[in-house]
């Protein structure tokens, strides 16, 4: 062998040479083909050398790593520094001897070599001990075989789940994305509603809103009216409220004659406010008289007076009895008396109880009864006698030129 090494290399087979080894032969070869690959410069041996030096052994075993690998090694470089690994066994064996030996053909089972030397006793022993390295490289190498196989199955198996769960993934999305779409179509059908439910309501509240304002317009145009019925009103009493003056001064004047005569003046001067005679105080009984003189307008605030008197009785005897014993100071002195009620359902004016001569006048809702004895007094300018015993009330009255007594000395005079 040693001969056979030394002389002069000899060119490669060709691939299909290689291709064509059986099993066990290329299985022999192949981890002398991967030792000189790793020996080899990466330029050398180019982009595929690179990767298939790089490749598991399972791939080169057979199907299209080995083909290409076989290509590989018929370049002349390669195939040379195959011979040197080879060589660099001693002795080499056997099942790689015809790769130094240079022999350009193989058979089905390996390739056909000649006896380097005559037979001899030592030499049948060494073959025999390279006989049981081979056999032990061989089974080293099946089982290096067998063991790629088996990582190439459980690699497989593993790529088989990988794309068994990348399936199962891919359709869990997909049921998450038509689930996604879902959602977003009914937040688009419940904005959709939102705005039809928003568009309602503001329809329904504008709708409200020119209700009310009709309401308010008609409650206006309802206070305009009372407000003109009660200004004819007051123009029509200030000139009842005149023309009985006139007549009531003739007669004054009659007995303001008589009286000069003897010396003696008692009569009231009209006004606002009006004003007593020397010597007469306010607030006695003497001023009382005075004030209360034929023609004169006198404004009684209603449960004011009977609150205080009348507690016994129940709001309606209250004001039975108060316009009665009105109506009998009326018919006494001819006086012109207004009662005025707070809040009572019928609103308005009338005559009750005391006959034609006692006017009857409720507040209603929108305005009290104080209110409506200074509504009065800012409506004429006929002197008025107002009689309650609100303080308040008392103020007002007197700011507007009225005269005022307490109700306490006026409950005296009706009875």
């Amino acid at each position: 062998m040693a001969d056979g090494a030394a002389g002069p290399q000899n060119p490669p087979p060709d691939a299909a040479v290689l291709i064509g080894l059986d099993a066990d032969h290329w299985a022999v070869l192949l981890p002398y083909v991967r030792a000189a690959l790793m020996d080899i410069d990466d330029d050398r041996l180019g982009e595929r050398g690179v990767r298939l030096r790089a490749a598991p052994t399972g791939r080169l075993a057979g199907g299209p790593g080995r083909r290409e690998l076989c290509e590989l090694v018929a370049a002349p470089d390669i195939w040379n520094a195959i011979r040197a690994e080879i060589l660099a066994v001693d002795p080499v064996p056997d099942h790689v001897a015809w790769v130094v030996a240079g022999s350009a053909t193989a058979s089905a089972t390996g390739p056909a070599l000649e006896p380097a030397g005559a037979a001899s006793a030592p030499a049948d022993d060494r073959g025999r001990q390279r006989s049981l390295r081979e056999r032990e490289r061989l089974k080293r190498a099946r089982d290096e075989r067998d063991a790629a196989r088996r990582r190439a199955d459980g690699a497989e198996a593993r790529a088989d789940a990988l794309v068994r769960d990348l399936e199962a993934a891919r359709e869990e999305l997909e049921v998450l994305r038509r689930r996604v779409l879902e959602l977003e179509q009914q937040a688009r059908d419940a904005d959709g509603e939102r705005t039809r439910a928003v568009d309602r309501e503001r329809r329904r509240r504008d709708a409200e809103i020119a209700e009310l304002r009709d309401q308010l317009a008609e409650l206006r145009r309802a206070d305009d009216q009372r407000r003109a019925a009660q200004r004819r009103q007051a123009d029509e009493r200030r000139r009842t409220a005149a023309e009985r003056s006139t007549a009531n001064r003739g007669t004054e004047e009659e007995s303001d004659s008589g009286r000069e005569a003897t010396g003696t003046t008692t009569r009231i001067v009209p006004g606002r406010p009006s004003r007593l005679p020397p010597g007469v105080v306010p607030g006695t009984t003497e001023a009382l008289d005075l004030y209360l003189h034929r023609g004169r307008r006198v404004l009684v605030d209603g449960y004011n007076v009977t609150l205080k008197h009348r507690t016994e009785l129940d709001l309606e005897r209250q004001r039975a009895w108060l316009v009665q014993a009105l109506g009998n100071l009326a018919r006494q002195r001819g006086v012109r008396p207004t009662v005025v009620f707070d809040g009572a359902s019928v609103g308005g004016q009338q005559r009750s109880g005391g006959g034609r001569e006692v006017t009857v006048r409720f507040s209603g809702q929108d305005i009290t009864a104080d209110d409506d004895i200074v509504f009065e007094l800012e409506s004429t300018d006929e002197p008025i006698l107002v009689v309650t015993n609100d303080r308040e009330l008392t103020q007002r009255c007197q700011q507007s030129g009225a005269d005022v007594v307490p109700a306490d000395q006026f409950i005296w005079v009706l009875r």
